[in-house]
């Protein structure tokens, strides 16, 4: 059977590769120089296959025009979350609301002496406070979903809010 066009341009590509690699890793300075693209080649895959925004680290206005609440400069005995998580919902500023969200969530478990509220600890901290329960699992599922908008930079849709708001509902319900 006679040779195609596509098999030998095949055959040339390979022996192209081949020839390249088979000089690249002839010297330590080319193993190692093969090696490092392979490791960041496979890194730069794996982040593009979660979607994580590796650059954002070099820079910080990245989140330039979002309004910047910080658990640790607020009091949150003060803030009204109604008004906050509507005006974050109305602006669709889901991944915000979802973060004001969880800190209601504080401010009640706070309010009604279930946890001591205090700048700096942790979301697992307070999820380990309550004893075992509905309060608790309902707090570790808005935990979740709290980390994933807002440490996870990822973006929340409305359909992904209502499923937040509800929980937070429902939870709610519970703790009064």
């Amino acid at each position: 059977m006679a040779e195609t066009l596509w098999d030998r341009f095949l055959k040339w590509l390979g022996w192209l590769i081949d020839s390249i690699f088979d000089r690249a890793i002839s010297t330590d300075l080319g193993r190692f120089i093969m090696y490092t693209l392979a490791i960041v080649l496979t890194i730069a895959v794996i982040m593009m296959l979660l979607k994580v925004n590796a650059l954002k680290v070099f820079y910080s206005g990245a989140d330039k025009g979002k309004q910047d609440y910080s658990i640790f400069h607020e009091n949150i005995h003060e803030m009204d979350f109604e008004i906050l998580i509507r005006e974050a919902t109305e602006k669709k500023q889901y991944r915000l609301a979802t973060r004001l969200i969880f800190l209601s969530a504080l401010k009640l478990l706070s309010d009604k002496h279930l946890i001591d509220f205090k700048a700096g600890k942790t979301n697992h901290d307070y999820v380990e406070e309550l004893p075992k329960g509905d309060l608790k699992t309902g707090l570790n599922e808005l935990s979740f979903y709290f980390d994933y908008a807002w440490y996870g930079n990822f973006a929340i849709n409305e359909s992904q809010f209502q499923k937040v708001n509800s929980t937070f509902t429902n939870w709610m319900q519970k703790v009064k």
